[in-house]
């Protein structure tokens, strides 16, 4: 599984959800805490780092990669961070069984842990919501 395929998910997940096409939050791989990244936009982003993981399954033929979401609100904007992370969580658990993740085909995807939680406010006053999830994806793509 790629960046692009998770992007593309989430991305169609949000339109499905009624955001505006045209005024989707900008979406980037990371790292978030990176703070050239976080001067791209003064709006909301969420940043979709993809990788590593716990190891194969099914006799190798599952990567169960980890991907972790990193909702970031507009500046003195909680509310706003806070619905984009349980949007995106939304949309990620709705991945349940046998699904297409963009090009990849993956058995579904889970939250690692908890649900969406405050892990900063940064010095330019906006709220960065996180969430981890674990994906069977199969191998090779």
């Amino acid at each position: 599984m790629r960046y692009s395929d998770v992007e593309s998910f989430v991305q169609a997940g949000l339109v499905a959800r009624n955001y505006d096409p045209a005024a989707l939050p900008v979406f980037d791989p990371g790292p978030s805490n990176d703070v050239a990244l976080l001067k791209r936009t003064p709006g909301p982003m969420a940043f979709l780092l993809v990788g590593n993981g716990i190891g194969t399954e099914a006799e190798e033929t599952y990567d169960r990669l980890f991907i972790v979401v990193r909702a970031v609100g507009p500046q003195m904007d909680y509310a706003t961070a806070e619905s984009l992370a349980w949007d995106i969580d939304t949309v990620m658990l709705g991945a349940q069984g046998n699904t297409i993740v963009g090009t990849a085909r993956t058995l579904g995807i889970y939250r690692a842990a908890g649900a969406p939680v405050l892990v900063a406010h940064d010095a330019a006053d906006r709220y960065h919501f996180q969430c981890t999830y674990v994906t069977s994806t199969q191998t090779g793509l």
